[in-house]
């Protein structure tokens, strides 16, 4: 099971509480079978046993959050501002859980704008784990991802979080690894992103689509991914280019170097023909610029690739830092 499980079994069925008749979540009690959870409820409740607890505080502070859930949503996971306020209402030692590794992925077909397969963000958070524990994997996996709900192209979306213990289980072997940064073996987590730092980013990207939704050629799958991606890649520069792993190597140490801009480093990863990927960082490029233009200044106006890189990083901040566990 996840150290940071977002969906677990529970042993008291939803409806025998009123006040929770309406959660949509089939398992509610969302951290009490792991390891992190199990010292999130000695928090809120010491001197108790799990099955002494009475239902998890986090579940009661995701009630108004909850009711803002769209339509549509999967009821195995939580939304980005679900998991954002878990984390935000937690100790100050699971805020400072060091996020180490970033990774892109891109599932097989053609799912978006008819060209790219589906994309998704996996993200590793550093773990305490049990002296029993035997898993050469010290980490958990949260899967981030952005899906329209209705049939339209244009619309109702949801960004939606999964985490566990089990890579495969959330990106599974058949899908595209196009891009990666993770902390070398042994390198210090220390000014990299905390699971605090990832909450703060699941806000901002929260934000832009609240209200805008779901866009063919706007804010999609691939938007979400290049934001997380580029941005935590800008935000924390010094820290990745001295301990990071980078794959492809060359394309992201250009990026962080400032070679190279957001939109390239990403055709780079996903394109392999080189007359496509000029094709589409051609019309990408102009593409952005007229919905830059047709936007102006709203608030919810779009912005060329490194702009947005550099708003979305100017707007991070005030979050715990980054402390491996002991």
């Amino acid at each position: 099971m996840s150290i940071l499980t977002l969906s677990l079994a529970t042993s008291t069925p939803l409806s025998s509480n009123p006040s929770l008749s309406a959660f949509p979540l089939s398992l509610p009690q969302l951290l009490s079978c792991s390891n992190l959870g199990i010292e999130l409820l000695k928090h809120i409740n010491p001197g108790q046993s799990i099955s002494e607890q009475p239902l998890d505080a986090s579940i009661k502070l995701l009630i108004p959050v909850i009711a803002q859930r769209p339509a549509g949503t999967p009821t195995d996971r939580l939304t980005f501002a679900e998991l954002a306020t878990l984390i935000e209402n937690a100790s100050i030692f699971l805020r400072r859980l060091p996020v180490v590794s970033f990774e892109a992925y891109q599932t097989p077909g053609k799912s978006t704008a008819g060209v790219f397969g589906h994309q998704y963000i996996l993200v590793g958070v550093l773990c305490p784990r049990p002296p029993s524990h035997t898993d050469a994997d010290p980490l958990t996996y949260i899967r981030l991802d952005m899906f329209r709900t209705g049939g339209a192209l244009e619309g109702p979306c949801v960004l939606t979080a999964k985490a566990a213990d089990d890579r495969a289980a959330l990106a599974p072997p058949q899908d595209w690894r196009t891009s990666r940064f993770a902390l070398a073996e042994g390198r210090d987590p220390a000014g990299g992103p905390s699971l605090d730092a990832l909450a703060g980013l699941l806000r901002i990207v929260d934000a832009r689509v609240a209200r805008v939704g779901y866009g063919l050629l706007g804010r999609n799958c691939i938007w979400m991914n290049d934001v997380v991606l580029f941005s935590t890649l800008r935000r924390f520069a010094d820290h990745w280019r001295a301990n990071a792993v980078l794959e492809p190597e060359g394309t992201l140490r250009r990026y962080l170097d400032g070679e190279i801009g957001a939109l390239a480093a990403v055709l780079e990863t996903t394109v392999r023909d080189g007359t496509v990927r000029w094709i589409t960082n051609v019309s990408a490029t102009a593409m952005r610029w007229m919905q830059t233009v047709a936007t102006g200044r709203s608030e919810d106006r779009f912005m060329m690739h490194d702009d947005e890189v550099a708003d979305v990083v100017g707007k991070w901040t005030g979050f715990e830092p980054a402390v491996r566990p002991v």
